[in-house]
């Protein structure tokens, strides 16, 4: 039986050691809430080399440092500012509109990132908004008609005493 060639990217050879260590990744995120199993298997079975690929440099087209020990990540949330995304409209067509709801601290300064092929979008609604006092936060904006489709992390970040944190999810875009 012929063996499957190795994944090599920028010289690292990603075989199951590496996938291992992403699922582990994703694993502690999901206990943790700050991402959906839906989301994590997504990543695992769509394209994980591109998802690897973004948690070790922070962009999918980045080219990947040379590899030393893999620490354990640290949890992406933490102290008073621990943020969920609770819900994100998905999938969603180019033109309609798409809901993100997180919850974090009460009164928690936030932010969301919505990250597709040609950049960071700027659409309308995607401002920093305050949590409310039960420590709910939410943004609707309109995926524009000419996005390509895919699946694109949609990231929020939120700050309160001093800790920040960020929690993301995919938005599917149909």
């Amino acid at each position: 039986m012929a063996r499957a060639a190795p994944i090599v990217v920028g010289g690292v050879d990603l075989g199951s050691f590496t996938k291992d260590v992403l699922e582990n990744a994703l694993k502690r995120e999901v206990c943790a809430g700050t991402i959906s199993l839906a989301t994590a298997q997504h990543e695992i079975a769509g394209n994980w080399v591109k998802y690897w690929k973004l948690s070790k440099t922070g962009s999918s087209t980045a080219p990947v440092p040379t590899p030393g020990p893999t620490p354990e990540p640290p949890p992406t949330s933490g102290g008073s500012a621990a943020v969920k995304i609770t819900s994100l409209t998905s999938p969603v067509s180019g033109g309609a509109t798409a809901t993100a709801t997180a919850h974090t601290a009460a009164g928690a300064a936030c932010s969301i990132s919505v990250e597709y092929k040609s950049g960071p979008s700027s659409a309308a609604g995607l401002g920093s908004k305050a949590a409310d006092g039960s420590g709910v936060v939410s943004w609707s904006w309109t995926v524009g008609t000419r996005t390509t489709a895919g699946s694109w992390p949609v990231t929020v970040t939120c700050t309160a005493a001093g800790a920040t944190s960020s929690a993301t999810a995919y938005l599917v875009v149909t």
